[in-house]
């Protein structure tokens, strides 16, 4: 594992850890674990999307999601809901670019459902392909073997790159669902795929980034309430 590094996002939170990844050369972002006391941050976030942005990731028409569906979406213990953010360290004034989330499903620890949202000005940049290859090494990490999600049907240009990461993708008329099998190598029948091989370099290089949980920044002793753990 490569050393931590860290980084304060608002005056007097605690340290966290980070993890730097460069998409192109244009574009370099910083990966953080979300907790509870983000929901502002992800407030503010969920105003750079559109309607249709909206609709895509929670499958029914609103204008900004709700105070309480935004306490949801950040009340993450890293292990049973684990969620981490994006953010674009040459763009200071956003408040995130994009948002994964995996949540165990209840009655099979082992499987997950996985969801990954990008702000309309950064998708198609790669943004939420680095961040599936970042939920997929997290669920490697955390004994989950099954990503399992679903997909408006006006997001179907996505099916194409699960199919190619080995996904089984299924057909349901409004929408697909799919499951996705977390190995812990790139099996050998996706080995002359170019999309998969670098899919799996990403989460290959990302699990090796990992930091251990829950994370102690050296000579912090503040408690772990601040992260939002018991």
């Amino acid at each position: 594992m490569s050393p931590v590094e860290w980084i304060v996002l608002e005056p007097g939170q605690s340290p966290r850890p980070l993890l730097r990844w460069r998409v192109s050369q244009d574009l370099r972002l910083h990966l953080v674990p979300v907790l509870p006391i983000d929901v502002d941050r992800l407030e503010a976030g969920s105003q750079l999307l559109s309607v249709r942005s909206l609709y895509t990731r929670f499958f029914t028409g609103m204008q900004s999601p709700s105070r309480s569906l935004l306490e949801r979406l950040v009340d993450t213990d890293q292990d049973q809901h684990i969620a981490w953010g994006a953010l674009d360290p040459n763009r200071p004034d956003l408040p995130g670019i994009g948002i994964g989330h995996l949540v165990r499903m209840a009655g099979d620890p082992g499987s997950a459902e996985v969801a990954v949202t990008v702000i309309d000005s950064y998708q198609g940049r790669g943004v939420g392909a680095v961040l599936l290859a970042l939920l997929y090494a997290l669920a490697s990490r955390n004994d989950i073997d099954q990503l399992v999600g679903s997909l408006m049907a006006t997001n179907q240009a996505f099916v194409p790159a699960l199919r190619l990461v080995g996904a089984e993708v299924r057909d349901l008329g409004r929408e697909y669902s799919f499951k996705l099998p977390v190995w812990p190598t790139t099996p050998p029948h996706l080995r002359d795929n170019k999309y998969a091989r670098l899919f799996f370099y990403m989460v290959r290089k990302l699990r090796q980034r990992l930091p251990d949980w829950p994370p102690r920044p050296p000579g912090d002793e503040r408690p772990l309430g601040d992260w939002g753990l018991s």
